[in-house]
């Protein structure tokens, strides 16, 4: 399980360094957020499980980045 905490401090991180724009808006069960234009959501939950933590980070590229820091 990821924090939700955690999660969102990696995303905003990961804009920051790639000089990207990021827009987070409360919504009633979850926090929607884009970056650079790709969006996703993230549940209001203190723990993220595992795999939708990975869904989120691969649906704002990050995962992409990664291969390419490589």
């Amino acid at each position: 399980m990821t924090k939700r905490t955690e999660l969102l401090k990696e995303i905003r991180a990961f804009a920051k360094e790639a000089g990207l724009e990021i827009d987070e808006t409360e919504g009633g069960n979850h926090t929607k957020v884009v970056v650079g234009g790709r969006r996703t959501v993230v549940a209001r939950h203190s723990e993220i499980p595992e795999l939708t933590a990975k869904a989120i980070r691969k649906q704002l590229g990050m995962t992409e980045a990664r291969k390419g820091k490589k």
